[in-house]
């Protein structure tokens, strides 16, 4: 059974429904787009991977719990924070059956896990116990096929973003490193797609529902459309992923 994943990172959403920010870009409108766009690719789960607001405000939740109602969504939602979250905030308005801050879930024979790195500011930490008992759930299943999802980098940008890291991701670079079995890795944070192999492992940033970085030494937006990824799973480990763009 082939499943379609599509991959939503960075909405920033803020209380004000008409705030524009970087490229005059407004984030409430920006990922109306990208969800409408994401729809022609049929997806079977719509995966946010943080930062969904960009004022710690209730109201931010309450707009993507709107947009999230409409019927071009997927019915499956799994969201994880990013440092920009709230926890509660996100719990008591989005509801514990779409929110994942730990543990996995199966789908078919790939086994999905999930990852919180929210610490302080932003800047990202996942627990000692977090690391260890994703590494159990890989080796309890070792003839399955593997996917992480974090919010926060897992590997150097080269470039301002750096600043705002992943505190201990050495720590999961090495475990990532000794797994006997493939585990692809997908995250936003850094507002831009990209694509690498790091010690036999593959990772994958998928760009901002909303307006997308210059990954440089000094900070620097961008004029690339948002976007989203698209990830397409097969029984027998195949894997298909691209990125789609959508001029507003």
């Amino acid at each position: 059974m082939a499943c379609r994943i599509v991959q939503v990172s960075d909405c920033h959403l803020v209380s004000d429904l008409d705030k524009t920010s970087y490229n005059d870009i407004n984030p409430y409108q920006s990922l109306k787009a990208v969800l409408q766009s994401a729809a022609n690719e049929s997806p079977d789960i719509l995966l946010l991977t943080g930062d969904i607001s960009g004022d710690d405000s209730v109201q931010s939740y309450q707009y993507l719990k709107l947009l999230l109602r409409e019927p071009y969504v997927p019915k499956v939602i799994r969201i994880i924070p990013g440092n920009h979250d709230v926890p509660d905030l996100m719990r008591e308005e989005l509801g514990e059956d779409i929110c994942r801050f730990d543990g996995y879930e199966d789908l078919g024979r790939w086994r999905i896990h999930y990852m919180n790195s929210k610490h302080e500011g932003t800047l990202g930490h996942v627990s000692k116990e977090r690391l260890q008992a994703f590494q159990n759930d890989v080796l309890e299943l070792p003839r399955a096929h593997h996917l992480a999802v974090v919010h926060h980098h897992p590997l150097d940008t080269n470039s301002w973003m750096d600043k705002h890291e992943w505190t201990n991701r050495d720590k999961f670079l090495q475990l990532m490193h000794y797994l006997p079995r493939p585990v692809r890795v997908l995250y936003g944070h850094i507002h831009q797609a990209r694509s690498r192999t790091f010690s036999g492992q593959e990772y994958y940033a998928c760009p901002s529902s909303c307006w997308q970085w210059e990954l440089q030494d000094e900070f620097g937006v961008s004029n690339e459309a948002p976007g989203y990824r698209v990830m397409e799973l097969g029984d027998d480990g195949e894997w298909l992923t691209w990125v789609n763009r959508v001029p507003l």
